[in-house]
């Protein structure tokens, strides 16, 4: 579904084990450091894989209410 610096809009929806956001994009999963859950934000993919691709927090669209 995504290459390697393709841009996304992901709402996160979940921490994964070791922090990073879980987010998804029409059903496929993003995991993406410096995130959280309610968070809907820009992620360019770094890594894509047939199930799940990882990302880098470009910018925060819609800030979670968990954020302080």
């Amino acid at each position: 579904m995504f290459s390697a610096g393709d841009r996304a809009l992901v709402k996160f929806v979940d921490f994964a084990y070791g922090g990073e956001g879980v987010g998804r994009v029409d059903n496929f999963v993003v995991f993406a450091p410096y995130t959280a859950p309610g968070d809907e934000a820009e992620v360019e993919i770094v890594e894509a894989k047939k199930r799940f691709a990882r990302g880098r927090l470009v910018r925060v669209v819609n800030p979670s209410p968990l954020r302080v």
